[in-house]
Protein backbone atom coordinates (compact mmCIF):
# COMPACT_ATOMS: atom_id res chain seq x y z
CA UNK A 1 0.00 0.00 0.00
CA UNK A 2 2.73 2.58 0.79
CA UNK A 3 4.25 2.07 -2.67
CA UNK A 4 0.89 2.63 -4.35
CA UNK A 5 0.27 5.72 -2.24
CA UNK A 6 3.72 7.05 -3.18
CA UNK A 7 3.02 6.48 -6.88
CA UNK A 8 -0.31 8.29 -6.62
CA UNK A 9 1.32 11.29 -4.93
CA UNK A 10 4.16 11.26 -7.47
CA UNK A 11 1.49 11.39 -10.19
CA UNK A 12 -0.16 14.36 -8.49
CA UNK A 13 3.17 16.17 -8.19
CA UNK A 14 3.86 15.50 -11.88
CA UNK A 15 0.40 16.78 -12.81
CA UNK A 16 0.89 19.92 -10.68
CA UNK A 17 4.23 20.61 -12.41
CA UNK A 18 2.72 20.05 -15.86
CA UNK A 19 -0.25 22.33 -15.19
CA UNK A 20 2.02 24.99 -13.71
CA UNK A 21 4.30 24.96 -16.76
CA UNK A 22 1.32 24.96 -19.14
CA UNK A 23 -0.84 27.63 -17.50
CA UNK A 24 1.13 29.05 -14.56
CA UNK A 25 -1.89 28.80 -12.23
CA UNK A 26 -3.27 25.37 -13.13
CA UNK A 27 -0.96 23.60 -10.68
CA UNK A 28 -2.31 25.73 -7.84
CA UNK A 29 -5.87 24.89 -8.89
CA UNK A 30 -5.08 21.15 -8.85
CA UNK A 31 -3.32 21.45 -5.50
CA UNK A 32 -6.46 23.05 -4.01
CA UNK A 33 -8.69 20.45 -5.70
CA UNK A 34 -6.75 17.60 -4.08
CA UNK A 35 -8.44 18.44 -0.78
CA UNK A 36 -11.87 17.55 -2.20
CA UNK A 37 -13.58 14.35 -3.38
CA UNK A 38 -14.94 15.91 -6.58
CA UNK A 39 -11.46 16.91 -7.73
CA UNK A 40 -12.19 17.55 -11.38
CA UNK A 41 -15.22 19.72 -10.65
CA UNK A 42 -13.37 21.64 -7.93
CA UNK A 43 -10.35 22.01 -10.22
CA UNK A 44 -12.51 23.50 -12.99
CA UNK A 45 -14.22 25.91 -10.59
CA UNK A 46 -10.97 27.00 -8.92
CA UNK A 47 -9.21 27.31 -12.28
CA UNK A 48 -12.04 29.46 -13.63
CA UNK A 49 -11.81 31.68 -10.55
CA UNK A 50 -8.02 31.97 -10.92
CA UNK A 51 -8.42 32.72 -14.63
CA UNK A 52 -10.86 35.53 -13.86
CA UNK A 53 -8.62 36.85 -11.10
CA UNK A 54 -5.61 36.80 -13.43
CA UNK A 55 -7.47 39.03 -15.90
CA UNK A 56 -8.00 41.58 -13.12
CA UNK A 57 -4.63 41.32 -11.34
CA UNK A 58 -2.20 40.89 -14.28
CA UNK A 59 -2.17 44.61 -15.18
CA UNK A 60 -0.62 45.30 -11.76
CA UNK A 61 2.32 43.08 -12.78
CA UNK A 62 2.70 44.75 -16.18
CA UNK A 63 0.67 42.32 -18.31
CA UNK A 64 -2.66 42.65 -20.10
CA UNK A 65 -4.79 40.04 -21.80
CA UNK A 66 -5.16 40.17 -25.56
CA UNK A 67 -8.71 39.85 -26.91
CA UNK A 68 -9.80 36.25 -27.36
CA UNK A 69 -12.53 37.05 -29.88
CA UNK A 70 -11.67 40.45 -31.33
CA UNK A 71 -12.67 41.68 -34.77
CA UNK A 72 -9.23 42.44 -36.18
CA UNK A 73 -7.01 40.76 -33.56
CA UNK A 74 -7.99 37.52 -31.87
CA UNK A 75 -6.62 34.24 -30.59
CA UNK A 76 -6.12 31.59 -33.25
CA UNK A 77 -7.59 29.07 -30.82
CA UNK A 78 -9.50 29.38 -27.56
CA UNK A 79 -6.71 27.15 -26.18
CA UNK A 80 -4.43 30.20 -25.81
CA UNK A 81 -7.00 32.06 -23.73
CA UNK A 82 -8.10 29.10 -21.60
CA UNK A 83 -4.48 28.28 -20.75
CA UNK A 84 -3.69 31.93 -19.95
CA UNK A 85 -1.06 32.17 -22.69
CA UNK A 86 -2.55 35.40 -24.08
CA UNK A 87 -0.90 37.94 -21.79
CA UNK A 88 1.59 40.55 -23.01
CA UNK A 89 2.87 43.94 -21.91
CA UNK A 90 0.56 46.87 -22.62
CA UNK A 91 3.07 48.10 -25.22
CA UNK A 92 3.02 44.76 -27.04
CA UNK A 93 -0.78 44.71 -26.91
CA UNK A 94 -0.83 48.15 -28.57
CA UNK A 95 1.66 47.08 -31.24
CA UNK A 96 -0.32 43.92 -31.99
CA UNK A 97 -3.68 45.74 -32.12
CA UNK A 98 -2.31 48.58 -34.27
CA UNK A 99 -0.72 46.09 -36.69
CA UNK A 100 -3.95 44.07 -36.89
CA UNK A 101 -5.98 47.24 -37.52
CA UNK A 102 -3.57 48.36 -40.25
CA UNK A 103 -3.68 44.96 -41.99
CA UNK A 104 -7.50 44.93 -41.77
CA UNK A 105 -7.62 48.44 -43.21
CA UNK A 106 -5.34 47.45 -46.11
CA UNK A 107 -7.04 44.08 -46.63
CA UNK A 108 -10.69 44.35 -45.54
CA UNK A 109 -12.06 41.26 -43.80
CA UNK A 110 -8.65 40.17 -42.56
CA UNK A 111 -8.28 38.88 -39.03
CA UNK A 112 -4.84 38.80 -37.43
CA UNK A 113 -4.53 35.64 -35.38
CA UNK A 114 -2.09 35.42 -32.50
CA UNK A 115 -0.75 32.24 -30.95
CA UNK A 116 1.41 32.22 -27.83
CA UNK A 117 2.12 35.42 -25.94
CA UNK A 118 3.04 34.93 -22.30
CA UNK A 119 1.57 33.97 -18.96
CA UNK A 120 0.00 36.53 -16.62
CA UNK A 121 2.65 36.86 -13.89
CA UNK A 122 6.34 36.66 -13.00
CA UNK A 123 8.80 37.98 -15.51
CA UNK A 124 11.33 35.27 -16.26
CA UNK A 125 8.77 32.43 -16.03
CA UNK A 126 9.23 30.61 -19.35
CA UNK A 127 6.33 29.80 -21.64
CA UNK A 128 7.08 26.19 -22.59
CA UNK A 129 8.20 25.46 -25.31
CA UNK A 130 8.97 29.13 -26.07
CA UNK A 131 11.74 29.81 -23.60
CA UNK A 132 12.17 33.33 -24.99
CA UNK A 133 8.53 34.18 -24.15
CA UNK A 134 9.30 35.05 -20.54
CA UNK A 135 8.73 38.80 -20.36
CA UNK A 136 5.46 39.58 -22.16
CA UNK A 137 7.31 41.25 -25.03
CA UNK A 138 7.04 38.40 -27.53
CA UNK A 139 3.99 37.24 -29.47
CA UNK A 140 3.59 34.63 -32.19
CA UNK A 141 1.25 35.24 -35.13
CA UNK A 142 -0.36 32.78 -37.52
CA UNK A 143 0.11 33.05 -41.26
CA UNK A 144 -2.56 34.73 -43.37
CA UNK A 145 -4.22 32.56 -46.00
CA UNK A 146 -6.05 33.30 -49.20
CA UNK A 147 -7.42 31.45 -52.17
CA UNK A 148 -8.36 32.54 -55.69
CA UNK A 149 -11.37 34.43 -54.30
CA UNK A 150 -9.38 36.39 -51.73
CA UNK A 151 -8.44 36.39 -48.08
CA UNK A 152 -9.60 33.54 -45.82
CA UNK A 153 -10.20 35.26 -42.48
CA UNK A 154 -9.50 33.22 -39.38
CA UNK A 155 -8.24 30.16 -41.22
CA UNK A 156 -5.00 28.27 -40.66
CA UNK A 157 -3.68 24.88 -41.69
CA UNK A 158 -3.48 23.67 -38.09
CA UNK A 159 -6.05 23.73 -35.28
CA UNK A 160 -3.53 25.43 -32.98
CA UNK A 161 -1.57 27.40 -35.59
CA UNK A 162 1.67 25.47 -35.13
CA UNK A 163 3.13 22.35 -36.79
CA UNK A 164 1.74 22.99 -40.28
CA UNK A 165 4.57 24.18 -42.45
CA UNK A 166 4.33 25.80 -45.83
CA UNK A 167 6.32 24.28 -48.65
CA UNK A 168 8.50 26.39 -50.88
CA UNK A 169 8.85 25.88 -54.58
CA UNK A 170 12.55 26.58 -54.24
CA UNK A 171 14.34 25.04 -51.28
CA UNK A 172 16.18 27.85 -49.52
CA UNK A 173 17.30 26.21 -46.30
CA UNK A 174 19.97 23.53 -46.06
CA UNK A 175 19.10 20.25 -44.39
CA UNK A 176 20.27 20.29 -40.80
CA UNK A 177 20.09 17.81 -37.99
CA UNK A 178 18.88 18.08 -35.33
CA UNK A 179 16.09 20.35 -36.47
CA UNK A 180 13.51 22.25 -34.49
CA UNK A 181 11.02 21.93 -37.34
CA UNK A 182 8.52 19.34 -36.17
CA UNK A 183 5.91 18.52 -38.78
CA UNK A 184 4.09 15.90 -36.68
CA UNK A 185 2.69 14.37 -39.87
CA UNK A 186 1.47 11.21 -38.06
CA UNK A 187 -0.81 13.36 -35.90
Amino acid sequence: MPVLRGLIWAGHVGWILFLTLLTQLGGLAWLIALRFRQRVLVFLLVYAALWGAALQIAPFSGRVALPCFGETLRAQSVFYCVTMRHFVTPEMADVAQNAADKVAQEYPGTQTLYLDGNLPFWEGFPLIPHLSHDDGEKLDFAFFYRDAKGVLPGQTRSPIGYFAFETLEVKQCPDAWPTMRWSLTPL
